[in-house]
């Protein structure tokens, strides 16, 4: 999602993310396995971080608990058609079980705060991201993502698909403090915008990616 969640297009910050409900303890009982669901979505990322040892590949992920996103946006459909914006997000991230690592985006403009998240799928040996799209509590839908590393190269393609017809694929690379990375946004296989980002690590000691 642009890892550490800064450097998504504006839209996307808008379908990753949010809300907080559905407290059900089933969920990290037997079928916890089962498919992500928006109220499982909610359950996870409403949890608050702990100091349970992340998953092996989940460890490999370069991310930081503090960190700013600066992105520009080119529009290239519709009346907006040319139209660039400046974004500028602040972040937080935590783990949850192990097995989670939750991202909180705050941009600094009218746009509302979201959450997503980044797991591992040891059945199907994938990165795995997901958040919602909608504000309205009944009325979101799931968004899931997949992510491909290259640990050697430090660098990273994520394709998020958001209600069958939307689809943003996204390239990046990293470092010990930031993350750059551009995402584009498709309807229909129609590209809508184009966002170029880089996140970066303002926590104090964060100069090393969490682990």
């Amino acid at each position: 999602m642009l890892l550490v969640r800064g450097i998504l297009p504006p839209i996307k910050i808008t379908i990753v993310g949010l809300i907080v409900l559905f407290a059900s303890g089933r969920l990290w009982g037997a079928d916890e396995s089962d498919q992500m669901t928006v109220e499982k979505f909610r359950e996870i990322t409403s949890r608050p971080g702990d100091n349970v040892p992340l998953q092996s590949e989940l460890a490999k992920v370069p991310w930081w608990t503090n960190t700013v996103a600066n992105m520009v946006t080119t529009n290239f459909a519709g009346d907006d058609s040319g139209k660039v914006s400046k974004t500028v997000s602040r972040g937080k991230a935590r783990t949850v079980k192990g097995k989670y690592i939750v991202f909180y985006s705050d941009p600094e403009s009218d746009r509302p705060a979201r959450k997503s998240m980044l797991t591992y799928d040891e059945r199907s040996s994938t990165y795995k991201t997901y958040g919602t799209f909608g504000t309205a509590p009944g009325y979101e839908s799931l968004t899931e993502g997949t992510m491909v590393y290259d640990f050697t190269k430090k660098t990273y393609s994520e394709t998020n698909t958001i209600e069958g017809s939307w689809k943003v694929i996204s390239h990046g690379s990293y470092s010990t403090t930031q993350i750059s990375a551009t995402s584009c946004m498709y309807q229909d296989n129609h590209l809508l915008t184009i966002t170029v980002g880089e996140t970066q690590a303002v926590s104090p000691g964060a100069a090393e990616p969490q682990r």
